[in-house]
């Protein structure tokens, strides 16, 4: 490993404007649609078009592919993502990364292949790539659900509510199963997909409270590969879940998986520590938001929530009355949960004002929806891997 001080802070020449920035972000015409209804009622719906790229190859070309066509926006994200390294000493990062990269070419081989694609394809190094891969994470304050007896089958949705950039990646890497995904560019993770047989996942980032944490070997900081890792490689909820247990492999708080046999669990492991997995209620209801709620148990344990996770139970609660009254969950209903909104400060909602995209899984059709930015601001865009 070569990664030098001035690698950290020397400018990686993007020359782009906010608009530019915009404008990468963009393939759709940027429709927008604009009702007047009443004197002084204005409805705008945002209908714009998140990235959508399609990449096909081995794991060297794909991420060539990827390399090439976001060059921009991964050299805008490793901006971001250096500032976390200007502390570090320099030789212990190298050390470090030397280290983690010897780990995951022995685990996974294809990732070091795809990740070297990424940078020749970026202009970047390799070592700079990796570490986008390994270390990035913002504040998040995500959630998710699915319904596992809707009009549709098992369905699931979440907002994704932290602020990197997303693109959807549509990949299909020889020796592995098709994707199409929410990621960030430069990444071969991501935050929520499907795959060709209809497995598909939603999570939110959460840390153990109460369970007592394994020991985490040094390598399992790549858990936002995981999510991607399952859906390359596994068919099913189960298969899922087995993968999951692997101590190898790392999780970042909760992942709610669903495939299109009907079935539905949420898996709780961040990093190496497995905490629980939970499945639907008896109307096949289940949520997440930024905890593990199988550790909030007792009504000590959920005063102690932060109060927005707090607020958005009793908001997915509230859903869940209202579900069990109903005989059939519509996919409709499913948005208008993702658009729950603030309205005043005293408002339980479930959706707000942070969020930056949000997705619904359909699985018996192996279907993909997306809001690119607030659901309360959109119409979602409907992809599909038929």
């Amino acid at each position: 490993m070569n990664l030098s001080r001035r690698d950290l802070l020397k400018s990686t020449a993007l020359g782009m404007s906010a608009v530019g920035i915009s404008g990468c972000m963009s393939v759709g015409d940027g429709k927008e649609s604009i009702n007047l209804t009443k004197k002084n009622d204005i409805s705008l719906k945002f209908m714009i078009e998140p990235t959508y790229l399609r990449f096909q190859g081995t794991p060297y070309e794909v991420g060539r592919q990827q390399g090439e066509q976001m060059r921009h926006m991964i050299r805008y994200t490793w901006r971001r993502v250096r500032r976390r390294f200007y502390e570090w000493d320099i030789r212990k990062l190298n050390l470090l990364t030397e280290r983690l990269v010897d780990e995951t070419s022995k685990r996974f081989p294809e990732e070091i292949e795809e990740i070297q694609g990424i940078a020749e394809g970026a202009g970047l190094d390799f070592e700079q790539i990796f570490l986008i891969n390994r270390h990035l994470g913002y504040d998040v304050d995500c959630c998710c659900l699915a319904f596992q007896k809707s009009t549709l089958g098992v369905i699931a949705g979440g907002n994704l509510d932290d602020d990197p950039i997303y693109f959807l990646r549509d990949a299909v890497i020889t020796g592995q199963y098709r994707t199409i995904a929410v990621t960030w560019p430069g990444t071969i993770g991501c935050g929520q997909g499907i795959n060709e047989h209809g497995l598909g996942m939603v999570g939110t980032t959460a840390l153990p409270q109460y369970t007592k944490e394994a020991s985490k070997p040094s390598f399992l900081t790549d858990k936002f590969s995981s999510p991607q890792r399952v859906l390359r490689n596994c068919k099913t909820v189960a298969e899922a879940i087995e993968f999951m247990k692997r101590p190898d492999i790392a999780g970042h708080g909760n992942l709610l998986f669903v495939d299109a046999g009907n079935n539905v669990a949420l898996v709780e492991k961040y990093k190496q520590t497995f905490v629980s997995v939970r499945y639907p209620d008896e109307d096949g209801f289940l949520y997440a938001v930024n905890n593990l709620l199988s550790e909030v148990t007792t009504k000590t344990r959920r005063e102690k929530m932060e109060s927005r996770n707090k607020d958005r139970i009793i908001a997915f609660e509230k859903y869940g009355k209202q579900i069990k009254k109903n005989k059939h969950v519509t996919l409709e209903i499913m948005k208008e949960i993702l658009r729950d909104t603030y309205r005043n400060e005293s408002d339980w909602s479930i959706c707000n004002y942070r969020a930056y995209m949000s997705t619904i899984l359909i699985p018996s059709r192996r279907e993909f929806l997306v809001i690119n930015g607030p659901a309360n601001l959109g119409e979602y865009i409907r992809y599909s891997l038929r």
